[in-house]
Protein backbone atom coordinates (compact mmCIF):
# COMPACT_ATOMS: atom_id res chain seq x y z
CA UNK A 1 0.00 0.00 0.00
CA UNK A 2 1.11 3.31 -0.96
CA UNK A 3 2.17 6.23 2.00
CA UNK A 4 -0.56 8.29 0.54
CA UNK A 5 -3.39 5.35 0.91
CA UNK A 6 -1.89 4.63 4.41
CA UNK A 7 -1.70 8.04 5.74
CA UNK A 8 -6.01 7.84 4.00
CA UNK A 9 -6.97 4.62 5.48
CA UNK A 10 -5.70 5.53 9.26
CA UNK A 11 -7.28 8.87 9.15
CA UNK A 12 -10.33 7.34 7.89
CA UNK A 13 -10.54 4.83 11.35
CA UNK A 14 -9.91 7.36 13.57
CA UNK A 15 -12.73 9.82 11.94
CA UNK A 16 -14.71 6.67 12.46
CA UNK A 17 -13.50 6.04 15.99
CA UNK A 18 -13.66 10.13 16.54
CA UNK A 19 -17.56 9.81 15.45
CA UNK A 20 -18.92 5.92 16.56
CA UNK A 21 -17.35 5.75 19.77
CA UNK A 22 -16.62 8.89 22.08
CA UNK A 23 -18.11 10.38 24.78
CA UNK A 24 -19.64 13.38 24.18
CA UNK A 25 -18.40 16.48 26.08
CA UNK A 26 -20.57 19.21 27.22
CA UNK A 27 -18.16 22.06 25.96
CA UNK A 28 -19.39 23.98 23.12
CA UNK A 29 -17.59 23.33 19.73
CA UNK A 30 -18.75 26.65 18.30
CA UNK A 31 -17.51 29.78 17.45
CA UNK A 32 -14.53 31.14 16.36
CA UNK A 33 -10.64 29.30 16.68
CA UNK A 34 -7.38 30.60 16.29
CA UNK A 35 -4.34 28.42 16.13
CA UNK A 36 -0.66 28.75 15.45
CA UNK A 37 1.54 25.18 14.27
CA UNK A 38 5.13 25.42 14.86
CA UNK A 39 6.65 22.79 12.78
CA UNK A 40 9.62 20.78 12.04
CA UNK A 41 9.08 19.92 8.03
CA UNK A 42 11.09 17.74 5.72
CA UNK A 43 10.46 17.61 1.76
CA UNK A 44 11.24 14.47 -0.05
CA UNK A 45 11.29 14.43 -3.90
CA UNK A 46 13.62 17.42 -4.39
CA UNK A 47 16.90 15.54 -2.86
CA UNK A 48 18.35 15.69 -6.60
CA UNK A 49 21.06 13.34 -7.69
CA UNK A 50 23.48 15.52 -9.28
CA UNK A 51 25.96 13.27 -10.43
CA UNK A 52 29.30 10.53 -9.10
CA UNK A 53 32.87 10.70 -7.97
CA UNK A 54 34.27 8.10 -10.42
CA UNK A 55 37.60 6.29 -9.31
CA UNK A 56 39.14 4.21 -12.12
CA UNK A 57 42.20 2.19 -10.86
CA UNK A 58 44.46 0.21 -13.92
CA UNK A 59 47.35 -2.10 -13.29
CA UNK A 60 49.37 -3.80 -15.45
CA UNK A 61 51.60 -6.86 -14.87
CA UNK A 62 54.69 -8.24 -17.03
CA UNK A 63 54.85 -11.68 -14.88
CA UNK A 64 52.06 -12.90 -16.05
CA UNK A 65 51.30 -9.92 -18.66
CA UNK A 66 47.53 -9.38 -17.21
CA UNK A 67 45.54 -5.65 -17.30
CA UNK A 68 43.08 -5.54 -14.22
CA UNK A 69 41.14 -2.01 -13.82
CA UNK A 70 38.53 -1.12 -11.70
CA UNK A 71 35.85 1.70 -11.17
CA UNK A 72 33.91 2.85 -8.58
CA UNK A 73 31.21 5.64 -8.44
CA UNK A 74 30.32 7.45 -5.17
CA UNK A 75 27.16 9.53 -6.14
CA UNK A 76 26.76 13.35 -5.11
CA UNK A 77 23.47 13.91 -4.21
CA UNK A 78 21.68 17.19 -2.55
CA UNK A 79 19.62 16.17 0.86
CA UNK A 80 17.23 19.19 1.43
CA UNK A 81 17.29 19.10 5.21
CA UNK A 82 13.96 18.95 7.72
CA UNK A 83 13.33 23.33 8.79
CA UNK A 84 11.49 25.02 10.97
CA UNK A 85 8.31 26.39 9.79
CA UNK A 86 4.77 27.66 10.78
CA UNK A 87 1.26 26.46 9.94
CA UNK A 88 -1.83 28.87 11.36
CA UNK A 89 -5.40 29.18 10.19
CA UNK A 90 -8.69 30.79 11.74
CA UNK A 91 -11.71 28.47 12.04
CA UNK A 92 -15.64 29.67 12.70
CA UNK A 93 -17.68 26.85 13.35
CA UNK A 94 -21.63 26.88 14.17
CA UNK A 95 -24.30 24.19 14.57
CA UNK A 96 -24.18 23.44 10.96
CA UNK A 97 -22.09 25.38 9.50
CA UNK A 98 -18.84 26.89 9.21
CA UNK A 99 -15.46 28.08 7.76
CA UNK A 100 -12.01 29.85 7.78
CA UNK A 101 -8.51 29.68 6.41
CA UNK A 102 -5.29 28.60 6.95
CA UNK A 103 -1.93 28.41 5.26
CA UNK A 104 1.95 27.22 5.10
CA UNK A 105 5.40 27.69 4.05
CA UNK A 106 8.85 25.76 3.53
CA UNK A 107 11.79 27.06 3.09
CA UNK A 108 14.57 24.62 2.97
CA UNK A 109 18.32 24.37 1.10
CA UNK A 110 21.58 22.45 1.05
CA UNK A 111 24.72 22.96 -0.54
CA UNK A 112 27.93 21.00 -0.97
CA UNK A 113 31.31 20.77 -2.55
CA UNK A 114 34.45 18.89 -3.33
CA UNK A 115 37.97 18.28 -4.57
CA UNK A 116 39.21 15.09 -6.63
CA UNK A 117 42.80 14.52 -7.81
CA UNK A 118 44.81 11.97 -8.72
CA UNK A 119 48.23 10.54 -7.88
CA UNK A 120 50.83 9.71 -10.05
CA UNK A 121 51.69 6.45 -11.45
CA UNK A 122 53.20 4.18 -9.16
CA UNK A 123 56.05 1.85 -11.04
CA UNK A 124 57.93 -1.55 -10.20
CA UNK A 125 60.28 -3.68 -12.22
CA UNK A 126 57.13 -6.14 -12.45
CA UNK A 127 54.03 -4.09 -13.16
CA UNK A 128 52.68 -0.04 -13.54
CA UNK A 129 49.67 0.81 -11.16
CA UNK A 130 47.73 4.17 -12.30
CA UNK A 131 44.51 5.76 -11.04
CA UNK A 132 42.32 8.29 -12.56
CA UNK A 133 39.96 10.08 -10.28
CA UNK A 134 37.20 12.18 -11.77
CA UNK A 135 33.74 13.69 -11.57
CA UNK A 136 30.42 12.86 -13.80
CA UNK A 137 28.40 15.99 -13.82
CA UNK A 138 25.62 16.77 -16.78
CA UNK A 139 25.67 13.45 -18.07
CA UNK A 140 29.15 13.11 -19.11
CA UNK A 141 32.31 12.17 -17.55
CA UNK A 142 35.29 14.75 -17.52
CA UNK A 143 38.38 13.36 -19.87
CA UNK A 144 41.63 13.68 -18.16
CA UNK A 145 43.29 17.41 -19.07
CA UNK A 146 46.47 18.20 -19.28
CA UNK A 147 48.45 19.56 -16.46
CA UNK A 148 52.26 20.03 -16.14
CA UNK A 149 52.27 21.32 -12.87
CA UNK A 150 50.51 18.42 -10.98
CA UNK A 151 52.90 15.29 -10.21
CA UNK A 152 50.21 13.38 -12.13
CA UNK A 153 50.01 16.04 -15.35
CA UNK A 154 46.36 15.76 -14.60
CA UNK A 155 44.39 18.29 -13.08
CA UNK A 156 42.24 18.00 -10.50
CA UNK A 157 38.33 18.36 -10.33
CA UNK A 158 36.38 21.19 -8.18
CA UNK A 159 32.74 20.30 -8.06
CA UNK A 160 29.94 22.28 -6.30
CA UNK A 161 26.06 21.76 -5.93
CA UNK A 162 23.38 23.90 -4.42
CA UNK A 163 19.53 23.63 -4.01
CA UNK A 164 16.66 25.39 -2.98
CA UNK A 165 12.91 24.74 -2.53
CA UNK A 166 10.44 27.59 -1.71
CA UNK A 167 6.67 26.49 -0.70
CA UNK A 168 3.64 28.85 0.17
CA UNK A 169 -0.30 28.01 0.25
CA UNK A 170 -3.19 29.44 1.40
CA UNK A 171 -6.79 27.55 1.74
CA UNK A 172 -10.39 28.86 2.33
CA UNK A 173 -12.81 26.96 3.33
CA UNK A 174 -16.56 26.06 4.07
CA UNK A 175 -18.01 23.25 6.88
CA UNK A 176 -21.15 21.43 6.64
CA UNK A 177 -21.96 19.44 9.47
CA UNK A 178 -22.67 15.50 7.99
CA UNK A 179 -22.66 14.22 11.65
CA UNK A 180 -22.45 14.52 15.35
CA UNK A 181 -22.93 17.96 17.03
CA UNK A 182 -20.96 20.10 19.46
CA UNK A 183 -19.12 16.97 21.23
CA UNK A 184 -18.10 15.19 18.13
CA UNK A 185 -18.93 15.82 14.31
CA UNK A 186 -18.25 14.75 11.17
CA UNK A 187 -17.56 17.73 8.69
CA UNK A 188 -17.78 18.18 4.84
CA UNK A 189 -15.01 20.54 4.00
CA UNK A 190 -15.16 22.02 0.50
CA UNK A 191 -12.94 25.22 -0.94
CA UNK A 192 -10.27 26.75 -2.36
CA UNK A 193 -6.20 26.73 -2.68
CA UNK A 194 -3.88 28.79 -3.45
CA UNK A 195 0.17 28.25 -3.88
CA UNK A 196 3.39 28.78 -5.17
CA UNK A 197 6.23 26.82 -5.59
CA UNK A 198 10.08 27.68 -6.32
CA UNK A 199 13.08 25.32 -6.43
CA UNK A 200 16.08 26.34 -8.17
CA UNK A 201 19.45 24.13 -8.80
CA UNK A 202 23.10 25.19 -9.60
CA UNK A 203 26.04 23.03 -10.37
CA UNK A 204 29.39 23.30 -11.92
CA UNK A 205 32.84 21.87 -12.27
CA UNK A 206 36.27 23.76 -12.49
CA UNK A 207 39.75 22.10 -13.54
CA UNK A 208 42.61 23.51 -15.12
CA UNK A 209 44.65 23.00 -17.71
CA UNK A 210 48.61 23.80 -18.06
CA UNK A 211 51.12 23.33 -20.29
CA UNK A 212 54.85 24.42 -19.60
CA UNK A 213 56.44 26.12 -22.38
CA UNK A 214 53.22 26.36 -24.93
CA UNK A 215 54.76 29.39 -26.57
CA UNK A 216 58.16 29.15 -25.34
CA UNK A 217 58.84 31.28 -23.04
CA UNK A 218 55.68 31.69 -22.12
CA UNK A 219 53.35 29.14 -20.80
CA UNK A 220 49.75 28.21 -21.71
CA UNK A 221 47.06 28.48 -18.75
CA UNK A 222 43.20 27.60 -19.25
CA UNK A 223 41.09 27.73 -16.56
CA UNK A 224 37.83 25.70 -17.82
CA UNK A 225 34.60 25.99 -15.98
CA UNK A 226 31.24 23.97 -16.91
CA UNK A 227 28.17 25.42 -14.57
CA UNK A 228 24.39 25.77 -15.13
CA UNK A 229 21.95 27.43 -13.03
CA UNK A 230 18.43 26.39 -13.67
CA UNK A 231 14.50 26.85 -11.78
CA UNK A 232 11.38 26.04 -11.78
CA UNK A 233 8.51 28.34 -11.02
CA UNK A 234 4.74 27.08 -10.29
CA UNK A 235 1.65 29.51 -9.24
CA UNK A 236 -1.49 28.13 -9.49
CA UNK A 237 -4.80 27.95 -7.39
CA UNK A 238 -7.95 25.13 -7.59
CA UNK A 239 -10.98 23.13 -5.59
CA UNK A 240 -10.64 21.42 -2.48
CA UNK A 241 -12.79 18.93 -1.02
CA UNK A 242 -12.58 16.84 1.85
CA UNK A 243 -13.77 15.80 5.10
CA UNK A 244 -12.63 16.77 8.88
CA UNK A 245 -13.58 14.57 11.93
CA UNK A 246 -13.11 15.71 15.58
CA UNK A 247 -14.23 14.82 19.19
CA UNK A 248 -13.12 15.41 23.18
CA UNK A 249 -12.91 13.66 25.87
CA UNK A 250 -12.24 15.48 28.97
CA UNK A 251 -9.60 17.63 28.66
CA UNK A 252 -8.73 15.86 25.29
CA UNK A 253 -9.95 16.77 21.60
CA UNK A 254 -8.66 14.89 18.75
CA UNK A 255 -8.95 15.69 14.81
CA UNK A 256 -8.36 14.56 11.64
CA UNK A 257 -8.81 15.67 8.08
CA UNK A 258 -7.73 14.89 4.48
CA UNK A 259 -8.74 16.92 1.61
CA UNK A 260 -8.17 16.86 -2.15
CA UNK A 261 -7.24 19.13 -4.33
CA UNK A 262 -6.88 20.26 -7.62
CA UNK A 263 -4.00 23.53 -8.75
CA UNK A 264 -4.66 24.98 -12.52
CA UNK A 265 -0.91 26.00 -12.30
CA UNK A 266 1.41 27.60 -15.02
CA UNK A 267 4.58 26.38 -14.37
CA UNK A 268 7.79 27.76 -15.68
CA UNK A 269 11.37 26.26 -16.07
CA UNK A 270 14.45 28.46 -17.09
CA UNK A 271 18.19 27.18 -17.10
CA UNK A 272 21.53 28.96 -18.28
CA UNK A 273 24.76 26.42 -18.93
CA UNK A 274 28.26 27.98 -19.09
CA UNK A 275 31.15 26.76 -20.85
CA UNK A 276 34.29 28.88 -20.37
CA UNK A 277 37.91 28.96 -21.73
CA UNK A 278 39.59 31.86 -20.12
CA UNK A 279 43.19 31.24 -21.63
CA UNK A 280 45.66 33.65 -21.14
CA UNK A 281 49.65 33.17 -21.36
CA UNK A 282 51.69 32.85 -17.67
CA UNK A 283 54.96 33.65 -17.07
CA UNK A 284 55.15 31.43 -14.32
CA UNK A 285 52.86 28.38 -12.77
CA UNK A 286 51.73 31.10 -10.30
CA UNK A 287 51.27 34.06 -12.35
CA UNK A 288 51.77 36.71 -13.91
CA UNK A 289 48.81 35.60 -16.26
CA UNK A 290 48.89 37.79 -19.57
CA UNK A 291 46.44 38.22 -22.24
CA UNK A 292 46.65 36.48 -25.42
CA UNK A 293 47.68 38.39 -28.38
CA UNK A 294 46.02 38.84 -31.54
CA UNK A 295 48.93 37.12 -33.08
CA UNK A 296 48.56 33.89 -31.17
CA UNK A 297 44.76 33.41 -31.99
CA UNK A 298 45.52 31.23 -34.65
CA UNK A 299 47.19 29.01 -32.60
CA UNK A 300 44.49 28.66 -30.19
CA UNK A 301 45.22 31.33 -27.66
CA UNK A 302 42.39 33.20 -26.93
CA UNK A 303 39.28 32.99 -24.65
CA UNK A 304 35.69 31.32 -25.25
CA UNK A 305 32.53 31.53 -23.61
CA UNK A 306 29.37 29.65 -24.56
CA UNK A 307 25.95 30.58 -23.04
CA UNK A 308 23.04 27.81 -23.79
CA UNK A 309 19.68 29.18 -22.26
CA UNK A 310 16.56 27.65 -22.28
CA UNK A 311 12.92 29.25 -21.04
CA UNK A 312 9.74 27.00 -20.98
CA UNK A 313 6.34 27.98 -19.80
CA UNK A 314 3.18 25.22 -19.71
CA UNK A 315 -0.05 25.30 -18.68
CA UNK A 316 0.00 21.75 -15.74
CA UNK A 317 -2.58 19.92 -12.91
CA UNK A 318 -0.99 19.19 -9.84
CA UNK A 319 -3.39 17.31 -7.58
CA UNK A 320 -2.49 17.73 -3.72
CA UNK A 321 -3.59 15.53 -1.24
CA UNK A 322 -3.34 17.26 3.12
CA UNK A 323 -3.70 15.00 6.08
CA UNK A 324 -3.44 16.32 9.20
CA UNK A 325 -4.07 14.49 12.49
CA UNK A 326 -4.30 16.99 16.18
CA UNK A 327 -4.20 16.15 19.44
CA UNK A 328 -4.99 18.78 22.15
CA UNK A 329 -5.22 19.51 25.37
CA UNK A 330 -7.65 22.01 27.11
CA UNK A 331 -5.31 24.21 29.40
CA UNK A 332 -8.27 26.66 30.29
CA UNK A 333 -11.83 27.20 28.48
CA UNK A 334 -10.11 29.11 25.80
CA UNK A 335 -6.91 28.12 25.45
CA UNK A 336 -5.68 24.47 24.57
CA UNK A 337 -1.91 23.13 23.36
CA UNK A 338 -0.99 19.77 21.80
CA UNK A 339 0.98 18.06 19.02
CA UNK A 340 0.49 17.84 15.35
CA UNK A 341 1.11 15.44 12.49
CA UNK A 342 0.84 17.55 8.93
CA UNK A 343 1.49 15.73 5.41
CA UNK A 344 1.18 17.59 2.09
CA UNK A 345 1.36 15.22 -1.09
CA UNK A 346 2.24 16.51 -4.79
CA UNK A 347 2.34 14.98 -7.97
CA UNK A 348 3.79 16.40 -11.36
CA UNK A 349 5.51 19.15 -9.56
CA UNK A 350 7.84 20.70 -12.43
CA UNK A 351 11.59 20.29 -11.34
CA UNK A 352 14.06 23.12 -12.70
CA UNK A 353 15.80 21.53 -15.90
CA UNK A 354 18.87 19.39 -16.17
CA UNK A 355 21.38 19.95 -18.81
CA UNK A 356 23.18 17.42 -20.28
CA UNK A 357 26.58 16.53 -22.94
CA UNK A 358 26.52 13.15 -24.83
CA UNK A 359 28.66 12.46 -27.57
CA UNK A 360 27.89 9.41 -30.28
CA UNK A 361 29.13 9.31 -33.90
CA UNK A 362 27.12 12.18 -34.66
CA UNK A 363 28.60 14.28 -32.44
CA UNK A 364 28.32 16.02 -29.04
CA UNK A 365 24.59 16.42 -28.35
CA UNK A 366 23.46 18.90 -26.10
CA UNK A 367 20.44 19.52 -24.52
CA UNK A 368 17.73 20.67 -21.55
CA UNK A 369 15.62 17.62 -19.87
CA UNK A 370 12.34 19.15 -18.63
CA UNK A 371 11.33 16.76 -15.52
CA UNK A 372 8.66 16.38 -12.89
CA UNK A 373 8.79 15.23 -9.47
CA UNK A 374 6.51 14.26 -6.64
CA UNK A 375 6.72 16.27 -3.30
CA UNK A 376 5.54 14.84 0.04
CA UNK A 377 6.01 17.79 2.51
CA UNK A 378 5.68 15.87 6.58
CA UNK A 379 5.82 17.37 9.68
CA UNK A 380 5.44 17.29 13.09
CA UNK A 381 4.65 19.99 15.36
CA UNK A 382 3.30 22.00 18.37
CA UNK A 383 0.00 23.71 18.70
CA UNK A 384 -1.15 26.38 20.33
CA UNK A 385 -5.32 27.07 20.41
CA UNK A 386 -7.17 30.14 21.08
CA UNK A 387 -11.22 29.80 21.42
CA UNK A 388 -13.15 33.53 21.46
Amino acid sequence: MSNEKSYGAFLLGAAVVCVLTAPVSAQTTSGWEAQFELLRMDVKGADEHIGEVVRISETQTTSPPQLSDHVTHTPIDLNMAAKNTVRAGVTYRGAKWGGGVSGWYLRTDDALSGHVSSPPDTVTPSSIASEFNTVLMFNEMLTPIQNDIEASRISPVDYRASGRVKTFTLDGFALATLAGGDGTRLELVIGGKIARVRRAQDQGVSLTSFLLNAFRPLHLNNNISLSSAADAKIDGAGPTVGWAARTSWRRLRFDASVTESVLYATSTQSGTFTDIDDIKLAQTPTGPFITCPLALASFGCFAVRSDWNVDKSTKTVIPITDLQLKVLFDVTTRIAVGGSSFTSIWNNVAAPPAFTMTHADAGPGLEWDFGQRSLRFSSFGLIVNARF
